[in-house]
């Protein structure tokens, strides 16, 4: 992509996404917390770049990039090179299937997750909550965890729940006018921006970098899932999540291009780019 400006936060989320995806892997297959944390920190760092990443690579300086080492900068090299990481394939495959999913439901760290899904055979979120409801479980996680492990599912339950268009709109509208109030404006995104018939969660971005602590304190706000100086998700006492991406004023044309359009729109997108040098 290169160019750097308002390109940078398409491929910079792209890069520190997969070092997410590296990080929650390693956890699950209990490997040394030192390198899971250190995969977090570089994702944030990436996410954070002044300048495309991709600039920076081409530059051969991606160890200038703070908490880059040597290990993880060629393993951004290998992706941006071939589109594809080795390491997070393996590394994908030695975890049992359904324990990252299972890693998402709070109270379940990677060795839980791990024993669930390889000695009781839980593949899914489903398959822990059918296994919590009949007290198949109660022995694997303890009476307490179990009912705590239930009351969280039900909650991402509630959470994933979509809303009809209409209804989404009037949401929005509500932490809109909610942001505005503050000074602060903010921009719908994701499934609510195209105007699909029916909306899961409520996507906003913003240039403000206070936005994100605004939204933790919105009065309808529930519990935070996760609070970053570049993300914040909480979901509502409605049960819908609300998240907020805080960008670049000059990012901002291409990061509602990015974060509006649906996965394959954005690659048709990009496959056009590259086309056309």
């Amino acid at each position: 992509m290169g160019g750097g400006g308002s390109e940078s936060v398409l491929r910079n989320h792209e890069v520190a996404d997969l070092l997410e995806r590296m990080a929650r892997a390693s956890e699950a297959a209990g490997e040394d917390t030192f390198k899971v944390v250190a995969y977090h920190k570089a994702s944030t760092s990436v996410r954070n770049l002044e300048e495309d990443v991709e600039d920076v690579w081409k530059r051969g300086e991606l160890e200038e990039i703070k908490y880059v080492g040597e290990g993880i900068a060629k393993k951004i090299d290998e992706y941006l090179r071939t589109g594809h990481l080795q390491a997070l394939e393996k590394m994908e495959k030695k975890v049992p299937t359904g324990a990252m999913e299972l890693m998402t439901v709070p109270g379940i760290g990677p060795k839980t997750a791990f024993k669930l899904a390889k000695s009781y055979h839980v593949k899914s979120i489903d398959d822990l909550r059918t296994g919590l409801a009949s007290g198949n479980l109660t022995e694997a996680v303890g009476q307490v965890m179990a009912k705590k492990l239930a009351e969280e599912i039900e909650k991402m339950k509630q959470g994933s729940s979509r809303m009809l268009l209409v209804e989404a709109f009037q949401l929005g509208a509500q932490l809109v006018a909610y942001f505005e109030g503050l000074g602060m404006d903010v921009h719908p995104a994701g499934s609510l921006r195209r105007g699909c018939s029916t909306v899961g969660d409520i996507d906003f971005l913003a240039t403000d970098p206070n936005a994100g602590e605004a939204l933790v304190k919105y009065p309808g706000t529930d519990r935070v899932i996760e609070q970053g100086p570049t993300r914040v998700s909480v979901f509502l006492k409605t049960g819908t999540q609300v998240d907020v991406r805080i960008v670049k004023e000059e990012e901002l044309g291409s990061a509602l291009v990015y974060f509006t359009g649906s996965k394959q729109h954005n690659i048709e997108l990009r496959n056009v780019a590259i086309e056309r040098g």
